[in-house]
């Protein structure tokens, strides 16, 4: 018997050496270059490719990598383009399923940034999940391809969630500056290196610079100081993020509460001087009444006095 995938490799083989033959046969004094590229449903091995790249290598063709061919001029011989009908159009992946497999591996880069792997612990299998992800054998299993996704956003928010900003208490500054501590813990089995970007709502009344990125050893915390302003009366929410070696938003933030005990105390001190002045103008205000009481019980007397004289 014929083992049946030793019969497809041979089959392919000898398909694409006859096609570049014919080929080079239709016009064999002039250079021409041809692209072969498996159809959409084809499994990719390393061993179908080292035979496919060996295949190239033949008296009338030179496998280039495709690089180089995108990079020399088109071929001046006329050539019809192969039908594409509506049917494949609207079987291709969607561009919102494409855009949340570019999400995805946007985050897993930001988690490889922050975490990179150190041998012990990879994400390498996660890349290779997000290159399959976008698979144009998907085309037939919808349902499996969002599964496969969905699966891998949530290993890599699993992840990225391990490096958490855990202060959340409200903080009060005993004047207009003043130091806010932060606590970041790494849940990673890895080292984490992370920044801090403090941002108050309004903007106008909040200010604080952003903290250089430090490494947290794995399962450890860090306590950030951070120097920051708050001006005005009342609290400021403040939204706490942490940033990659490169300066750019990881995983989810946190808020909390500032405030300044400042204008507090100014605050209570007007009240206590208003209140002082109120205490004076009463104590003015019943002295005044009381020698208007006198006086007028004075002219009284002098009437009565009077009367009784004549």
């Amino acid at each position: 018997a014929v083992d049946p995938a030793l019969v497809d490799s041979v089959v392919r083989r000898q398909t694409a050496i006859a096609t570049i033959a014919m080929t080079t046969l239709e016009l064999p004094t002039t250079a021409r270059s041809l692209v072969v590229a498996p159809d959409l449903w084809w499994q990719v091995d390393s061993t179908s490719t080292r035979d496919l790249v060996a295949t190239l290598e033949s008296p009338w063709s030179t496998p280039q990598p495709l690089a180089e061919l995108l990079a020399s001029p088109a071929s001046e011989v006329p050539r019809a383009r192969v039908d594409y009908p509506p049917s494949a159009q609207a079987a291709e992946l969607s561009p919102s399923y494409l855009a949340a497999v570019q999400a995805a591996r946007a985050d897993l880069a930001a988690l490889r940034s922050v975490a990179p792997d150190d041998g012990s612990s990879a994400t390498a299998g996660l890349e290779t999940a997000l290159t399959r992800a976008e698979s144009g054998a998907w085309r037939r299993d919808r349902v499996s391809a969002r599964e496969l996704l969905g699966t891998v956003t949530t290993t890599i928010d699993e992840e990225s969630g391990a490096v958490q900003v855990l202060s959340r208490a409200p903080v009060s500054l005993p004047g207009e500056s003043g130091v806010i501590p932060v606590t970041v813990a790494n849940d990673l089995d890895r080292p984490a290196r992370v920044g801090l970007r403090l941002t108050g709502t309004p903007r106008v009344r909040f200010e604080a610079d952003d903290v250089e990125p430090v490494t947290i050893a794995p399962g450890q915390k860090q306590t950030f100081e951070v120097l920051a302003t708050v001006l005005g009366t009342g609290p400021v929410s403040v939204e706490i993020m942490l940033l990659t070696p490169e300066g750019e938003p990881f995983g989810d933030p946190a808020t909390t509460e500032v405030r300044s005990a400042a204008y507090a105390r100014a605050a209570q001190g007007v009240v206590v001087g208003l209140f002082g002045i109120l205490v004076l103008l009463l104590g003015a205000n019943f002295v005044r009444r009381l020698r208007t009481t006198r006086a007028a019980k004075g002219t009284a007397g002098d009437a009565d006095d009077a009367g009784g004289t004549a």
